[in-house]
């Protein structure tokens, strides 16, 4: 793999040690018919799930529930492929584990371009072996995965966790956003979070960097410049623009994000998951894990908090290429600076007015209907 100067890696053949055997291209979901190997397709069914262990669901992005299945396969004897956060590397890479304590590294949303390393060969090593392997990963990852499990045996081994992905933003933004936050902390970062809970809740989250000399950087994700360029699409990997993965397309057989929408009843601000059931064996992940509590809801509503499951494009901001060029020629700073501003006080604070307002008028309705409703069954009776 050699990445452009944004940063995104692209495969290339080495035709000095190339030995034609065709392996990439059989296996490029790409170039390829999503693999139907596996757990039949179902009809999609939305659920909302969280955590049991509050301290999962505390350090997870939305409601923990990867981590709850994951650690329910790896107690029964499988292996489950997550993300970490290699802060050394200053990169997201795929890993294996076979304990319940590896899978700490994994909570948490990295809203980066994981490196898989050998991630797929390891992967199809322990089907071989006969053993049962769990791989989550966004929409083109597992689609991979898949293709490359389908030339082994014990491919029918393989279970499959997709993430609902907004898209994957240049590492040369996120490289030298992280050199910025040091330069101006004086020291190494040792620890960072995209996403924490601490102290906004779930709806609110702030962006969290703790340093070496015992410093800290604590941003609403609205005031980051990494969210900014994240969230306002100037730096997304150009094929994430229309993915193909998204929407219809998914060879998962569990998809999992944030559940944005969810009703009162179900959100309490520590985060809840969406999980779209796409096959049985995505249902025995859910329903056979201990460590879990769902319901089932509506996928319309689903959809609408969440526009990745419908659709895989998003539009090309007008200042993308502007900012881009700026970032290329002039650096970070000069780019952070005229394209990567905060969302001014008035508009966050008229934003997180206008939150709290829908939250509380929406709690209100359901404790209106709910309490109409029992009125009325009272007086049938």
């Amino acid at each position: 793999m050699q990445p452009d100067v944004l940063g995104f890696e692209y495969p290339h053949i080495d035709e000095r040690i190339c030995t034609h055997c065709g392996l990439c291209t059989v296996a490029c979901p790409v170039l390829n018919a999503p693999d139907e190997h596996g757990s039949p397709r179902e009809e999609p069914q939305a659920l909302a799930a969280w955590a049991n262990d509050a301290l999962l669901r505390q350090e997870s992005s939305s409601g923990g529930v990867f981590g709850a299945i994951a650690a329910d396969f790896v107690a029964k004897g499988g292996v489950a492929a997550g993300v970490r956060l290699n802060l050394d590397q200053r990169r997201a890479e795929h890993y294996l584990s076979t304990t319940v304590v590896d899978l700490t590294y994994s909570r948490g949303s990295k809203y980066i371009q994981s490196h898989p390393g050998t991630i797929y060969n390891d992967a199809c090593t322990y089907l071989r072996m006969g053993r049962q392997v769990l791989f989550s990963g966004t929409p083109c990852q597992v689609a991979g995965m898949r293709r490359m499990a389908a030339q082994y045996a014990g491919a029918d081994l393989l279970s499959t966790v997709e993430v609902i992905c907004h898209g994957v933003p240049s590492e040369v933004v996120w490289q030298n956003y992280l050199a910025s936050l040091e330069t101006r902390y004086g020291s190494k970062v040792m620890d960072y979070r995209f996403r924490s809970k601490f102290p906004e809740g779930w709806h609110g989250y702030d962006t969290m960097a703790r340093f070496t000399n015992g410093r800290e950087y604590v941003r609403n994700h609205r005031q980051d410049a990494f969210n900014a360029a994240f969230l306002r699409d100037y730096c997304l990997r150009r094929s994430c623009y229309d993915c193909e993965f998204c929407s219809g397309n998914s060879v998962a057989d569990l998809t999992l994000g944030d559940f944005w929408g969810a009703s009162p009843s179900l959100d309490d601000d520590k985060g809840v998951s969406i999980a779209v059931v796409r096959t049985a064996r995505g249902r025995e992940l859910l329903e056979q894990c201990g460590r879990l509590r769902h319901t089932v809801v509506s996928l319309s509503v689903a959809q609408a908090g969440n526009p990745r499951l419908t659709t895989g494009h998003i539009a090309v901001p007008a200042q993308r290429e502007t900012f881009q060029r700026v970032l290329l020629e002039e650096g970070y700073e000069a780019a952070a600076k005229r394209y990567l501003r905060p969302v001014p006080l008035g508009r966050r604070i008229a934003s997180r007015a206008y939150r709290l307002g829908s939250r509380v008028a929406t709690q209100v309705c359901h404790w209106l209907k709910t309490a109409f409703s029992s009125n009325k069954r009272g007086r049938v009776r």
